[in-house]
């Protein structure tokens, strides 16, 4: 089976940690520009050089302990249960 590039990530909803710093930025730019519906970058800085670029793309940043307690608790259950009846149903 031939997956496409965007397969899996459009329109769904992603949370990265360490979402300010090189690597988590460019995953956030990365997971819009294939179409994903919501990105929430969480990292313990307020601000770094990513960060106007992300905002201008529709990147919710958010920072602080308080916050990625909320968030992970939150938002990381429903998007397992999404990834993971997304590969059921595209192998069963």
């Amino acid at each position: 089976m031939h997956l496409s590039e965007n397969e899996g990530i459009e329109g769904k909803a992603f949370v990265v940690t360490g979402g300010l710093g090189f690597v988590g930025a460019v995953l956030c730019l990365e997971l819009i520009r294939r179409g994903a519906r919501q990105v929430r970058a969480i990292d313990f800085r307020s601000t770094s050089s990513w960060s106007d670029d992300l905002k201008s793309k529709g990147v919710d940043c958010i920072q602080g302990d308080e916050a990625v307690a909320q968030i992970l608790v939150k938002e990381i259950p429903r998007l397992i249960r999404s990834y993971v009846m997304t590969i059921a149903r595209n192998f069963f």
